[in-house]
């Protein structure tokens, strides 16, 4: 009885311990823990702090496709980008070009945190073009696509996904990813319910992550390999052998096929970079001046049309703030691969200026 009693004491106080620590970040911690959260609604929106995201009866992050109609069809593929995460509903780059040429049928098909390099999600492209009769297809590539791409490379990528290049350095990072990736996906129930409705729990979380992120780790629990492009050469490679891969494919299918390839906030911006060293966030000298994409289209087919996302940005670098155009810190987590509204603005009015759908007949 006296066990019993005990236990409940102690319960009792670690739930008022919960409590008060639940009660105190809402009141002195500034930070919105439902940024990246959103609400579901009857009319199959999903509402975000910064805007709503409606999904049609596809599935898709989109209005109704079209069924018939002779419009030249364009869609659009990728991850939490194009998706329209921080942007929303109307200010994202693929409706802004869908308002820019109205002469197309413009259809949405991103995927929320997939990369369209993995073996699954290629072959999801290519059913999803063949089903809709796409004409042309565009590919909006986030640099972290690349990452996922480390436990699929068919050759010895020449370890170079260490300092020392050592096999069983390449073997721990495998065996990382595979620890963190399986860690995520536990806890994606929790995530699920008390991600962005619960302070303590998401701070937590956010604190764990910034961890993971000064250690060089993607949100998808994978290395962030696509920070030290020269260390991870053949996995490069093998990105573009896959967009040169689908670019072929295409091509025989009478299709066009277009890749733009997005930058990360320190990129586009020297007080974003001096900020993130600040917190202890490393890359590979030449990351911040654009060398994972010249890395990228280095190896790309001279066939393949392609737009670095990297030059909207051009002439600017000097000028730009931090969180002027990318998400910055408004959420639980260190965030500089997502553009807000006026970042897909100025991504979108790079695309039109450089004719991105000039050559559609």
């Amino acid at each position: 009885m006296h066990r019993l009693k005990v236990i409940i004491v102690n319960i009792s106080l670690l739930l008022i311990g919960i409590i008060i620590l639940e009660v105190g970040l809402r009141i002195f911690v500034e930070f919105d823990p439902g940024y990246y959260t959103g609400i579901r609604s009857k009319d199959s929106c999903i509402k975000y702090p910064y805007g709503e995201i409606c999904l049609n009866s596809d599935g898709y992050p989109d209005s109704e496709f079209a069924s018939k109609g002779y419009k030249l069809r364009i869609g659009y593929f990728g991850d939490s980008v194009c998706y329209g995460v921080a942007a929303g509903r109307g200010y994202r780059i693929t409706d802004l070009l869908k308002k820019h040429y109205p002469g197309h049928e413009h259809y949405n098909f991103c995927y929320l945190g997939e990369s369209v390099l993995s073996r699954e999600t290629l072959g999801k492209i290519t059913e999803v073009a063949e089903k809709y009769s796409i004409d042309h297809i565009v590919y909006l590539m986030n640099l972290n696509d690349i990452s996922p791409l480390v436990s699929e490379v068919d050759q010895n990528p020449g370890d170079v996904l260490s300092d020392n290049n050592s096999t069983t350095s390449r073997k721990n990072t495998l065996a990382d990813n595979s620890r963190l990736v399986a860690i995520k996906k536990f806890m994606a129930p929790f995530d699920e319910h008390l991600r962005g409705k619960s302070y303590l729990y998401t701070y937590i979380r956010n604190k764990v992550k910034e961890k993971l992120t000064i250690a060089g780790y993607e949100a998808s629990g994978y290395r962030a390999i696509e920070l030290f492009p020269d260390k991870n050469e053949t996995i490069f490679k093998n990105a573009s052998e896959r967009i040169n891969a689908l670019n072929k494919y295409f091509t025989e299918m009478n299709k066009r096929f277009t890749l733009v390839i997005l930058p990360y906030e320190m990129q586009i911006s020297t007080d974003a970079a001096a900020t993130y060293r600040k917190l202890n966030i490393q890359w590979e000298e030449g990351f911040e001046t654009g060398s994972a994409q010249d890395m990228l289209i280095k190896n790309l087919s001279p066939d393949v049309n392609y737009f670095n996302a990297y030059n909207a940005f051009n002439g600017v670098r000097n000028t730009i703030k931090i969180g002027e155009y990318y998400v910055y810190n408004k959420g639980d987590k260190i965030d500089w691969n997502h553009p807000n509204r006026l970042g897909h603005r100025i991504i979108s009015e790079y695309l039109i200026s450089q004719a991105i759908f000039k050559k559609i007949q």
